[in-house]
């Protein structure tokens, strides 16, 4: 069982192809720049790499970010030993079906231009506290390293917050992948298909992330 679910793993860009998603979009582009200059859109690409997940961040001077993802594939869905790792979505935490392991929500926080995450050797080591392995937020994930003929294109679902920072700071958060509901209760938005970039992988793939915010800055997005 352990085998078919790392074999079964699927991975949005293989080892070293990657996805580009737009954080921020602007929602009126004929603002008059000589009242308002518009910045950059940040934007974010992810990589699963031979070392480790790489998340570069653009033009994300001015925010603070926190990313998570979760198992969402089919095998794991009916797995009733060990279900689908969900810990490290940075909202819920993990119970096995059968209640013999949990695990406490984890959260990766990134940099203005974003981090890299260690693999593990292996996730259910992880969930069982049989390895050496485990999830160090910011550093490392509990997923382990693609293999040659595993992806994880059809098994996660992501998760990322922005924290602007300065006065009056705003939330914002997306969800995608297989399963985005699990993060429903988070209002997070959904990221709009752009483009598919052919020359750099068939899973390359870049999302607009748009935010509630309107011309005046504020909108919809969440303040504390």
């Amino acid at each position: 069982m352990h085998t078919l679910r790392t074999t079964f793993f699927a991975i949005l860009a293989l080892h070293m192809g990657c996805e580009q998603f737009h954080l921020f979009v602007d929602e009126d582009t004929a603002v008059d720049t000589a009242i308002e200059e518009l910045t950059p859109n940040p934007s974010i690409d992810i990589t699963w790499g031979e070392e480790g997940i790489e998340l570069v961040i653009e033009n994300g001077t001015g925010y603070e970010f926190e990313f998570g993802l979760i198992e969402s594939s089919a095998e794991c869905a009916v797995d009733v030993e060990y279900g689908c790792w969900t810990a490290e979505g940075c909202i819920s935490g993990y119970i096995t079906p059968q209640e013999t392991f949990s695990h406490p929500p984890y959260c990766h926080s990134l940099s203005d231009i974003g981090g890299t995450l260690a693999y593990s050797s292996s996730l259910i080591g992880v969930i069982t506290g049989n390895s050496t392995d485990y999830v160090v937020q910011g550093e490392q994930t509990a997923f382990p390293a693609p293999e040659d003929d595993s992806s994880y294109e059809f098994s996660v679902t992501y998760y990322l917050k922005a924290v602007s920072t300065g006065a009056n700071p705003t939330i914002e958060c997306w969800a995608w992948g297989v399963n985005p509901d699990h993060f429903a209760s988070e209002g997070c938005k959904a990221p709009i298909p752009v483009a598919l970039d052919l020359n750099t992988s068939p899973r390359h793939q870049r999302f607009s992330l748009p935010t509630g915010l309107d011309d005046a800055g504020m909108g919809d997005a969440v303040q504390y």
